[in-house]
């Protein structure tokens, strides 16, 4: 059994295999938001480097989101195509979820952190308890930094954790920040530079296929969280339009 594992999601885009043992091998892109033209030549390069076809390839796995809006809409519509046409299920792997991965059994909080734009990031956190199972203290979505910050720390206190861990694009714009925050509350801190990678999406959508949570192609969906600036632009001046229209 191998899963195709596809990460758009972030600045670089990687693919990654896997099979019942784990991630076999991972590629990623040198360049920033190459998405579109990469991604196809990188799944081939990678199943040429494994050895293997497409014909191998058992599941796609797809970071589903969040993160960004294009680059989350190339991964899940490629990923889409390629199931439909092997024939194959998918599997939509929550983006900030796969982070559990970058260092499993860790005893501090584990917390990816995307910059979402004004003065919001995509954010969860995640804990391992004493089973060494992964669990979700604080549920992912969009926050102002403030809001996340203050349910991170309650829940970190209620979990006796005092090491956060940040991760993501979001930590490099707002770590300092979160730095001044923690401490303040009494907490330590660790920023890191890692961003999204398809390995830790291979190792999430391996298990999530176990569970039975893969999907036919046709209900592979991105995950937005929120709307993107260009609709909500959209929306807003479609308001002022219709105000002014009732004004008149």
């Amino acid at each position: 059994m191998h899963i195709l594992a596809i990460e758009t999601t972030g600045p670089k885009c990687s693919v990654a295999v896997a099979d019942a043992d784990g991630v076999i091998a991972e590629i990623e892109n040198s360049g920033k938001f190459a998405h579109l033209s990469s991604l196809i030549p990188m799944v081939s390069d990678l199943l040429t480097n494994c050895q293997f076809t497409i014909e191998d390839v058992d599941a796609i796995a797809v970071s589903a989101g969040p993160g960004s809006f294009t680059g989350i809409r190339i991964g899940v519509t490629t990923a889409r195509a390629l199931a439909q046409a092997l024939d194959i299920p998918a599997v939509p792997v929550p983006t900030l979820q796969s982070f559990i991965y970058e260092d499993p059994g860790c005893a501090g909080v584990i917390c990816p952190m995307f910059d979402a734009r004004r003065k919001q990031v995509y954010a969860a956190a995640f804990i391992y308890d004493e089973n060494g199972d992964a669990q979700e203290i604080v549920k992912g979505g969009a926050y102002s930094v403030e809001d996340y910050l203050q349910m991170l720390f309650a829940a970190a206190e209620e979990n006796g954790r005092k090491t956060l861990i940040f991760y993501g694009d979001g930590a490099a714009v707002y770590g300092e920040d979160a730095e001044q925050a923690a401490a303040a509350a009494g907490f330590e801190t660790e920023i890191r530079d890692e961003v999204q990678q398809a390995a830790c999406v291979a190792a999430l959508g391996l298990e999530m296929y176990r569970r039975g949570e893969a999907v036919p192609y046709g209900m592979l969906e991105p995950n937005y969280m929120r709307e993107s600036e260009a609709k909500r632009k959209l929306d807003l001046k479609k308001k002022e339009e219709s105000a002014m229209g009732r004004c008149e």
